[in-house]
């Protein structure tokens, strides 16, 4: 029942995204006969150190969505402390809702069930814009780095 209902609002929301795009980004699925793998092409923001770059990702929704959020893997080489050597991104709305039972995020930070796809690549576009501090592997250097970038004035977010 909840994959079936699952379907349905990530039919919706491809849908949805693609009469009404997100600048920067563009999505289908990877294979038509399952919704819960989606391709994912992102645009380096302007202004940005990815200005001009041509990103692909793979998304993948768990079959209790929107309850839990989906992963995001960069396809395409990607170096930002938010992502792993193998291109899996960490960023707080695409950690399970709830308290962080390390202290670093909010729980308004986190997912939750009422979270779009959209909303997603919304924090994709701040993400590329920024260092973006979470509890992840590399949240010690995310940290550094962050330091040396208000040193020079420019920004990052915590949490």
């Amino acid at each position: 029942m909840a994959a079936s209902q699952a379907i349905l609002l990530l039919q919706k929301q491809l849908r949805d995204l693609c009469k009404n795009p997100v600048d920067g980004f563009s999505a289908g699925l990877v294979d038509e006969t399952d919704m819960f793998e989606w391709s994912v092409s992102i645009i380096g923001p302007p202004d940005t150190l990815y200005d001009g770059g041509f990103f692909n990702a793979i998304m993948s929704f768990p079959k209790n969505y929107p309850n839990s959020p989906p992963t995001v893997r960069f396809t395409s080489e990607m170096w930002h402390p938010n992502v792993y050597p193998d291109g899996k991104v960490c960023i707080s709305i695409l950690h399970p809702p709830g308290d962080d039972p390390n202290g670093y995020e909010l729980a308004t930070e986190r997912w939750s069930p009422v979270h779009t796809v959209c909303d997603a690549f919304m924090h994709f576009i701040f993400f590329g814009c920024s260092i973006y501090v979470c509890a992840c592997k590399f949240l010690a250097i995310a940290k550094y780095i962050a330091c040396f970038l208000c040193l020079f004035g420019l920004s990052y977010k915590h949490g």
